[in-house]
């Protein structure tokens, strides 16, 4: 895995917060996601608005694949959506679609999420143009 590009970060924060979505964590609830992703050492939420406390948390461990590598499993993670393990799928196609420009991609095994590697995918129309060209316009 190479260090994720900072608009993936930012994404990737989002997709942590939900801001208004099923999936909300209040900002009490970021400090547990992290530990129970496997991070030491997470400081204590300093009232900077969640999304980017989460940004600056994930920025701040951007060289250590590893650490970043755990906060993606986790998302996709049956375990963090207990009273919606269903839940853990939908979350990890949104990651997968992030995480294709990345060349990474979610894959379950035992029930449990796995990250691997892929070819960078491009989806969007103008990017599927390009390729079939074989070269940029």
């Amino acid at each position: 895995m190479n260090r994720l590009d900072p608009n993936t970060l930012d994404k990737l924060a989002e997709i942590i917060c939900d801001t208004d979505g099923p999936h909300h964590r209040q900002y009490w609830q970021l400090e547990k996601f992290f530990i129970n992703a496997g991070w030491s050492g997470v400081p204590a939420y300093d009232q900077t608005g969640r999304t980017g406390w989460t940004r600056d948390l994930l920025e701040d461990r951007r060289e250590d694949n590893g650490a970043i590598a755990q906060v993606i499993r986790r998302l996709a993670d049956p375990l963090e959506y207990p009273d919606d393990p269903d839940a853990a799928h939908a979350v990890a196609d949104q990651l997968n679609r992030l995480l294709s420009f990345e060349g990474l991609r979610l894959v379950y095994g035992g029930g449990r999420p796995g990250l691997v590697n892929c070819e960078p995918a491009f989806s969007t129309p103008a990017t599927r143009t390009v390729v079939a060209a074989g070269r940029p316009r």
